[in-house]
């Protein structure tokens, strides 16, 4: 299979369109060959991928281990070469009208929830049946209480706990924000990707 559309750009800016063997300015005349091949049991990652042109492509690819001619391509060597030129290229030492180019900022990870939000999650996504996913707001004479359904049996804090209320409707607002849960009305309901998170959770404890 080819390589997905977001490894090919990361290795393309990564690279600026030069071929990491012949270290030539290509332009469209790139590929991205598998360092260690598809059937060999190599991935479709950014870390197999070597960007080249079309004339390294073919060399690479043209050793024959049945009738050995010349020194094959090895893995590591292929690597060494590719990292030493994305290397070049981040600090714009590749020369000429090329020296100047976009670096590769891979997305940055999220932060870690908070313990109240990872709370939120894995005890709703722990409810059996029907209600399971399900966070309520309850309506309290001093205050609002989050509470776990069905029944808002399990209230997370005290009514009169406000230290404890400013946490846990800051870890509600948490998952919201990265759409962990969804809102209806006083209820909040785990997304697809809540109940990812949380199962993740709920495995490692």
């Amino acid at each position: 299979m080819p390589f997905p559309a977001r490894v090919v750009d990361e290795l393309l800016v990564k690279c600026a369109r030069f071929c990491c063997l012949c270290r030539q300015h290509k332009g469209q005349k790139m590929e991205i060959h598998h360092i260690d091949q598809e059937a060999d049991g190599g991935e479709n990652t950014a870390d197999n991928g070597l960007p080249v042109c079309f004339d390294c492509h073919a060399d690479v690819n043209s050793y024959n281990d049945n009738h050995p001619k010349g020194r094959k391509y090895r893995a590591k060597e292929l690597r060494q070469l590719r990292d030493q030129w994305f290397k070049l290229v981040a600090e714009g030492k590749t020369g000429g009208q090329q020296s100047v180019v976009l670096t590769w900022n891979a997305p940055a990870p999220p932060a870690p929830l908070s313990q109240e939000a990872e709370e939120l999650l894995t005890k709703a996504a722990n409810v059996p049946g029907v209600h399971a996913g399900v966070i309520s707001v309850v309506d309290n004479v001093l205050n609002e209480v989050l509470s776990i359904s069905p029944g808002h049996r399990e209230k997370l804090y005290a009514p009169d706990d406000a230290r404890a209320a400013q946490r846990y409707k800051a870890a509600l607002e948490e998952l919201e924000d990265r759409n962990l849960v969804s809102r209806s009305g006083q209820v909040r309901n785990l997304t697809s990707a809540g109940f990812a998170i949380a199962d993740e959770l709920l495995k490692r404890s």
